[in-house]
Parts: structure tokens; C-alpha cells; sequence
């Protein structure tokens, strides 16, 4: 076994052409709150080197009709723009939910240098209100196990103070409740 030893740089270029990505969604945010009207927000990030000017924008909720724009400015190269889209979108009640967010054809070119970045999927799962919820395998409890309740307030986050009763019984397993809890 012999030590190797680097003499010489790395160097990094970006991609010479078009490349336009959406870097994340900006609204909605966790927590999501059921029933609510909410603006739809994304940022669009120029991954390549010619400047990006145009672009065709869309999102869709669930399987709905997709809304579709038309985006101008310019985004230079590794620079982001910020794209409001006009409306609002109406948040249903229940249920966990997939909003689908893209930009296609920057400055025309289709497809663009790397067609894997132009689309973000988002999960949307409800806040939790605020109160107190039932756990345990019993008719009537709001999760049937503790795994089930600490995914729930994963996926959503909470909209108010939280307390979980738990049935008595024999639970397994470990569970961690990420980020703060106040």
C-alpha cells in the first residue's frame, strides 16, 4: 500500500448553454393549513451560462388542471429569479396531497441542457391543530400506533399546542420528533 500523492487543481465550469431549473418551492410552506387560499411561489435557478430571459412556467395540483405562465426577466449564470404565480391555490381539508411545480423551455431551447432539474415534486400534508390526540389500536383513536402520529406531525407540523394520549399497551420501536418543539 503506497501513499498517492496529488499534484495538479480541480476546476469546475459550469455547462455552456441552457439550463434552467426550479430550486425550490417558495409558497406554499409547512405548516400547511387545511382549507386556506395560498399563493404559489417557485425559484427558478439558471444552471448553465447564457443568461435566461423566458421561460414557460406551470404548476398542478394532483391530478387538477395544470396553471400554466409565461415567465421574462434575467437570470444570470447560478443566479435565481423569484415567479409569483397570479391567483391563489385552495387547500383542501383532509388528505395528503402532491403539488408538482416546473419551468420548461428557457429562452426557447427545449429541451434544455438538463431536463431532470425543471420539475420539483412537493408532499403536502395538513398542520395538525391545535389538541389533544388519541393513540392506540382501539376504535375511535386518531393513529393506531406512535410511528403513525410522529409521521403525521413530520409531514405537516403542528398549528397550535399538541398533546397525545397514548392508549396503554406495548409499543416498539424508537421515535424521533425532528426540529423544534417548543
Amino acid at each position: 500500500n503506497h501513499p498517492r500523492q496529488f499534484n495538479g487543481a480541480i476546476s469546475y465550469r459550469f455547462a455552456n448553454g441552457t439550463d434552467a431549473g426550479v430550486s425550490r418551492l417558495i409558497a406554499p410552506v409547512a405548516p400547511f393549513i387545511a382549507g386556506q387560499n395560498v399563493p404559489v411561489a417557485i425559484q427558478i435557478r439558471n444552471n448553465a451560462s447564457n443568461n435566461i430571459t423566458t421561460a414557460s412556467v406551470g404548476y398542478q395540483f394532483n391530478n387538477n388542471t395544470p396553471i400554466t405562465g409565461s415567465w421574462t426577466g434575467n437570470i444570470s449564470t447560478l443566479q435565481t429569479a423569484t415567479h409569483n404565480f397570479p391567483g391563489t391555490l385552495s387547500m383542501p381539508t383532509t388528505g395528503q396531497h402532491v403539488l408538482k411545480t416546473w419551468v420548461k423551455g428557457p429562452n426557447n431551447v427545449n429541451p434544455d441542457l438538463n431536463p431532470y432539474n425543471d420539475t420539483l415534486f412537493t408532499t403536502i400534508c395538513f398542520a395538525m391543530n391545535g389538541g389533544t390526540y388519541t393513540v392506540g389500536n382501539r376504535t375511535g383513536t386518531n393513529f393506531r400506533t406512535v410511528a403513525d402520529a410522529i409521521a403525521a406531525v413530520q409531514c405537516g407540523g403542528i398549528a397550535g399546542n399538541v398533546t397525545f394520549r397514548i392508549d396503554s399497551g406495548t409499543y416498539t420501536g424508537t421515535h424521533t420528533l425532528r426540529g423544534p418543539i417548543a
